[in-house]
């Protein structure tokens, strides 16, 4: 069950293009990224609840590229 997401943001540019991106644990949305976001820096979404899943998706609702250099997704099994 996952239950945080953190993503880091390039360090070098596009720090804006992670604004509002959606995080989805396993098809079913966990929450979204704030709407200001920075070069370098890392970013929590938590979800409301923890939700089950093999897989995580970002996914942009402002039409831009993505560009992070990491991930980390926190949880428990179950």
């Amino acid at each position: 069950m996952v239950h945080q997401v953190r993503i880091r943001n390039r360090v070098d540019c596009c720090g804006h293009r992670l604004a509002l991106t959606n995080v989805e644990i396993g098809g079913k949305l966990c929450g979204q990224v704030g709407a200001k976001t920075s070069d370098g820096k890392w970013y929590t979404v938590v979800c409301k609840q923890p939700i089950r899943g093999d897989f995580v998706k970002l996914v942009t609702t402002v039409n831009e590229y993505l560009s992070i250099s990491g991930i980390e997704v926190f949880g428990q099994k179950n």
